[in-house]
């Protein structure tokens, strides 16, 4: 008869319908590892048609069972113990090694580390075993792109409690993990809390000791916004449910406005934050003017001049390649009608070189810039005001403080507002956003798409972020022209 273990929903064949994938652990034993993974296609109508049409697309351990576009490429994959799972056509699936040592693992996806692309947490869930995280350095299809990361120190006995979120609420993915009472044994069985900071690092707290727990959970039980507990048993003290109350601050402290600089001299179009001479603290950047972090005494944030005629900071980048940040701005001030640039070039002190040697570009006053690599050179993706003259690219050169910078339009389309960079779609390349449209590199063309067609306002300022942890970029957008100031973010299917 059949013993189900682990079920999911999900399209997992990118037809757009979604199935289910489940375990079935009939036949499986120590020396017979033939349980099976299936997947069944929901009926049109799922209550009247029985059996649901199932095809086995897995041989093996039958345990853990996750899911998460893994390679990018739009599709969900399915990750199991030691494996992920890849849809190659009709029922057929290609497994690849993340660490076959851990083919008996229960598994969690998530991205631990806040480089965009998904983790992967394992440990044993019937037996004993280390519980790591990994992350790929390459392609995902290739073992040896899997980087395994300790984590405990210790052997975890039938951790068959695994779990990702953010407990603390600090914006970071945190581990949760709890051992197995099998048979009433393990009287030492611990709960712990592995709280990350987003760079792979965990602080582990020890929730309790002595209790068994089999697929707990982490749950907002309470409806206060934050991750409890929800713990079961398998067949120790059985039948038993254990709440841990999350008794973290309810409330986020309340930022204060602080004002730095209530005398600038005129208004500016872009703001960010970066590291202009190089004591590790982050300053601002905007307009003509860079000020300087005073670190812990935050009173006073020094105005330092970039250096006319840079007037419009647009974009913070090494631009010359030698470790410190320059900044490559416009000559007009605010929204002055200026399309000639020019950059400075730091000396790692915050003491700037001013350069005029770019063409002038096409254009009113710039509303968005976006500096990557899209097509081999270094280049700087341009935006101006109303659309006029379409996407435009700056090229910077091998010597950009000798050689000229040259301007080219892209393409016509343009919305004249924000841009920002990144590899939207997985393929390896800088793609571009817009706002609600984006646009894919092709290589030597882009390929336009419409992420939403909003009824009033237009979108103004975009960044891409994965928000909700799933390893793929999300889009946030402000709108502007929009009588409720509406701020909104745009999932990736």
């Amino acid at each position: 008869h059949p013993i189900h273990h682990d079920q999911l929903f999900g399209d997992f064949d990118g037809d757009g319908a979604v199935e289910l994938v489940f375990w079935n652990q009939a036949s499986w034993d120590s020396a017979n590892l033939d349980a099976q993974l299936l997947i069944a296609e929901i009926p049109a109508n799922p209550k009247a048609t029985q059996a649901w049409p199932t095809a086995a697309i897995y041989q093996g351990f039958g345990e853990g069972l996750a899911q998460a576009d893994i390679d990018r490429d739009g599709t969900l994959d399915l990750v199991i113990g030691g494996y992920w799972l890849k849809h190659a056509g009709g029922t057929d699936y290609t497994a690849h090694v993340i660490d076959a040592t851990q083919s008996a693992a229960r598994v969690a996806v998530g991205d631990v580390n806040q480089d965009n692309f998904s983790d992967i947490v394992m440990v044993n869930g019937d037996s004993k075993g280390p519980l790591r995280w990994y992350e790929c350095t390459g392609d995902p299809r290739v073992a040896d792109c899997w980087v395994a990361h300790d984590l405990l120190n210790v052997e975890v006995d039938h951790g068959h409690s695994l779990a990702l979120g953010d407990v603390n609420q600090d914006g970071n993915l945190d581990i949760f993990v709890a051992e197995m009472r099998l048979h009433g044994k393990n009287e030492d069985a611990r709960m712990w809390s592995m709280y990350g900071d987003g760079t792979g690092n965990f602080i582990t707290e020890e929730v309790a000791v002595g209790l068994g727990n089999h697929e707990s959970q982490l749950v907002d039980l309470d409806g206060d916004g934050d991750l409890d507990i929800l713990g079961k048993p398998y067949n120790w003290e059985t039948p038993r449910l254990d709440l841990w109350l999350n008794e973290g601050p309810k409330e986020k402290e309340r930022w204060e406005r602080a004002a730095i600089d209530s005398e600038r001299p005129w208004r500016a179009i872009f703001i960010t934050t970066a590291d202009i001479n190089g004591d590790a603290l982050a300053d601002i950047v905007t307009g003509g003017w860079w000020y300087q972090n005073p670190g812990a005494d935050s009173s006073f944030w020094r105005r330092h001049t970039i250096g006319a005629p840079l007037n419009n900071m647009a974009a913070v980048y090494d631009f010359d390649g030698d470790g410190d940040l320059d900044i490559l701005g416009t000559q007009g001030e605010g929204s002055t009608a200026n399309h000639d640039f020019a950059w400075g070039q730091n000396d790692g002190t915050g003491r700037f070189t001013i350069l005029t040697n770019i063409e002038p570009a096409h254009g009113r006053f710039l509303q968005g810039a976006a500096v990557g690599r899209f097509q081999g050179p270094l280049e700087v993706a341009l935006s101006w005001n109303d659309g006029a003259g379409g996407l435009q690219m700056l090229t910077v050169p091998a010597t950009p403080a000798t050689a000229p910078w040259t301007w080219r339009q892209v393409t016509p389309l343009s919305l004249g507002e924000g841009l920002d960079v990144a590899d939207i779609d997985g393929d390896g390349d800088s793609d571009l956003i817009l706002g609600t449209q984006w646009l894919r590199n092709e290589g030597t063309t882009w390929t336009p798409f419409v992420l939403h067609e909003p009824e009033t306002g237009q979108s103004d300022r975009v960044h891409l972020v994965d928000m909700d942890d799933d390893g793929d970029l999300d889009a946030v957008i402000g709108y502007g022209h929009d009588p409720n100031g509406k701020l909104a973010w745009y999932e990736q299917g």
